[in-house]
């Protein structure tokens, strides 16, 4: 199912939550504009560093699941006018540059291994970069005037006190091929001399030959997290809905349906999970997750209610399945 860009605010969140990578563009493409023209205006005593909000967005986008579907535009509206916590002196505007952006992305594609989220395209990388890149410069410069100034600080520069007394807002996640290591360097190596001395043991107090070993502890090996079964959705048909016989083969009259299902799963893709459809009249429908089927009704009655299950299984053999009950009347 392809997202509208007419479709409201809580569906895209709905179809989003479900993997859906078109809600995402959707709705970045939706508030991105509003973003920057509320930060642009913000309440009168913000300054220009807090009403950079580039970083905010960012990290709004990267948790746009955990949002409820009613508070997008809210959340994104507070956000834009916070200030930065933790200084007294001044603000400080997060550091970004196109890997910082980058490694946002990365995160992405870390949370959602099977692909189903945003990829690194150029219609969304672009304007990010952008104002990341707009950041930096106005970084540039307010460090460059406080130096020159010296107001408030004539010891220690801008960069000292509200540059490096915080993380980094994203922290960067090493590129292919780069670790860590290679990304950071301390700022200062210290090393402590430790005294050291031979054991000795007093003459009158020969070793024991049946000393006790000692034990050496050992931390337990990190157990990893078992594998969970897919997160099953049905878009279409909705719970409850009512269908017409339209057509009439050899098993009687029939509703024709268009059937449409979302799986995520922890560490399989969409395609390496095997799907399934059934009817509880009807028996199994389709091994896809989208299907057009047949919903028959019985000679004998004027209508029946169908329970449509829709499965998925990984290729751990985890499965999970959800139902929604459809009821065909025969014209």
């Amino acid at each position: 199912m392809t997202a509208s860009a007419s479709l409201p605010d809580d569906e895209l969140v709905r179809l989003a939550r479900g993997g859906q990578r078109d809600a995402f563009a959707v709705l970045y493409h939706r508030y991105v504009r509003q973003v920057h023209d509320l930060a642009a205006t913000g309440s009168p005593d913000a300054t220009a560093a807090e009403k950079t909000t580039v970083g905010v967005f960012c990290d709004l986008l990267r948790h746009l699941h955990e949002i409820p579907a009613d508070g997008v535009a809210a959340t994104l509206e507070h956000h834009t006018k916070r200030r930065t916590r933790g200084h007294t002196r001044g603000t400080r505007v997060p550091t970004l540059t196109v890997g910082t952006v980058d490694g946002m992305w990365r995160e992405i594609d870390r949370r959602w291994p099977s692909g189903d989220a945003p990829r690194r395209d150029m219609d969304t990388i672009v304007p990010i970069t952008a104002g990341a890149l707009v950041a930096v410069l106005f970084l540039g410069t307010l460090a460059s005037t406080t130096r020159r100034s010296g107001v408030g600080d004539p010891d220690r520069s801008f960069e000292a006190v509200h540059l490096q007394e915080e993380p980094e807002l994203f922290p960067t996640i090493p590129g292919p091929g780069v670790t860590a290591a290679e990304e950071s360097t301390p700022d200062r190596e210290a090393t402590v001399a430790l005294p050291t001395a031979e054991p000795t043991l007093a003459p009158s107090e020969p070793p024991s030959e049946t000393a006790t070993p000692v034990e050496q502890e050992t931390e337990p090996a990190p157990t990893e997290e078992p594998d969970a079964a897919p997160e099953v959705t049905i878009n279409s048909p909705d719970d409850g809905a009512t269908l017409t016989s339209d057509g009439r083969d050899d098993a009687g009259a029939y509703a024709t349906v268009t059937v449409d299902g979302v799986a995520v799963d922890d560490r399989d893709g969409p395609d390496a999970l095997t799907y399934s459809w059934g009817s509880s009249i009807d028996g199994p429908l389709a091994d896809a997750p989208t299907a057009t089927v047949r919903l028959h009704v019985p000679d004998s009655e004027l209508t029946a209610t169908h329970v449509l299950t829709f499965s998925a299984t990984d290729s751990a053999g985890n499965s999970r399945a959800t139902s929604v009950t459809v009821v065909v009347t025969r014209v």
